[in-house]
């Protein structure tokens, strides 16, 4: 009987550099595919995250009959003007006192009850005689020692395309030598302040109707009597704008938007207890995206170029301009009828983003 003998012989080198020059090329096909799902995966997780505190609002308004204030302040009008250094000032007193601004006021409608509660409890403390320029630090002001709130943010404020090595969102304490003990946490999401600058032109706590509504979007700086500043009125709860003031439409009208944050640890954008511009405030002054054109009170230019999106000019008046991350340079709006719509401020006219930013500017043009 004769046997068979069957010879087996492995891969050849050359057939093994085929292989893996074929692994290479389809590797090379698929993975901007994965990419790009991955991309869209975070986009619909943003557009999720805005339409989650777009709702907050809302439910806002169904409970209190007003949109939450943009920043409650014990403001005086010192000849007509208005700046950072100047807002809350009471008298006897050199510095600002502020507020809770609108991301604490909607905390119970977005599952942070807990959260709601600890901010209540630092401004009751004492039985009410916690005020604005106390110990609960919401925003510019005197050393606080406000720890419940400040370093934690709620997981929906921030954006999951925020994080690349040039704009990380971390707990970090601002503006170094403002005076800040405690670390607030930066997050990704803004409210909308209309076409105009951070401080409306004649704007006074005494007068709230002395400037032109035709530019304010859909929070404002809400005034505080000096004899209301203590405890929970503070939160100016129900003081923020009303439905019947949006004559331009529900869902013509923007109310919130996106902004980016910096590593800095004396760059205040990003602060999410904060209702400064580029913190959690922003102006349709300018496209989503434009670059050099921020004003904002708390920056650190190290590090970003006079070309960079990031690069900041001054404070004066301030502005910030619309900002995200995500491809294409869109950036997710919530409007005030709690629809999201993804808007490219390169393929947008400037008349057309103005007219979404105001709530009352009576605009007859086609939004996106």
């Amino acid at each position: 009987m004769t046997r068979m003998r069957i010879q087996s012989r492995g891969f050849t080198l050359v057939e093994l550099l085929v292989v893996i020059s074929i692994i290479g090329v389809l590797m090379a096909l698929l993975l901007p595919a994965v990419q790009a799902a991955r991309e869209a995966a975070r986009k619909t997780q943003c557009a999720s995250y805005v339409r989650q505190l777009d709702l907050g609002m809302q439910s806002y308004e169904a409970m209190n009959r007003s949109f939450p204030p943009g920043l409650p302040t014990t403001y005086r009008a010192v000849g007509g003007s208005l700046s950072y250094s100047q807002v809350g000032v009471m008298p006897g007193e050199g510095t600002g006192c502020l507020g809770p601004n609108w991301q604490l006021a909607i905390l119970p409608y977005i599952d942070e009850g807990p959260m709601y509660h600890d901010l209540l409890n630092c401004l009751d403390g004492g039985g009410g005689a916690i005020d604005a320029c106390s110990t609960c630090e919401t925003g510019f002001g005197p050393v606080g020692t406000w720890t419940p709130v400040g370093p934690i943010m709620p997981g929906i404020s921030h954006c999951p395309d925020g994080i690349d090595p040039g704009y990380a969102f971390q707990q970090l304490n601002l503006c170094g030598g403002g005076g800040l003990i405690n670390p607030i946490a930066k997050g990704s999401y803004a409210c909308n302040w209309g076409i105009g600058g951070w401080a409306p032109p004649g704007w006074s706590p005494n007068n709230n109707t002395a400037f032109d509504y035709s530019n304010a979007g859909m929070f404002d700086l809400v005034a505080l009597p000096t004899t209301m500043a203590r405890g929970r009125q503070v939160l100016a709860t129900g003081g923020g704008v009303r439905m019947h003031s949006v004559t331009d439409g529900t869902s013509n009208t923007m109310m919130l938007s996106e902004l980016l944050a910096v590593t800095s640890v004396s760059d205040g954008r990003g602060a999410w207890t904060w209702a400064a511009m580029g913190s959690t405030a922003f102006s349709a002054q300018f496209l989503p995206n434009t670059p050099g054109v921020d004003l904002v009170p708390c920056y650190d230019n190290s590090g970003t170029s006079p070309n960079s999106p990031l690069w900041v000019n001054g404070h004066t008046n301030a502005v910030a301009a619309a900002r995200s991350n995500h491809s294409g340079g869109i950036v997710m709006v919530g409007m005030v009828d709690g629809s999201v719509r993804p808007v490219a401020g390169d393929t947008l006219d400037l008349t057309v983003w103005q007219a979404m930013a105001t709530r009352a500017g009576g605009e007859n043009v086609a939004l996106p």
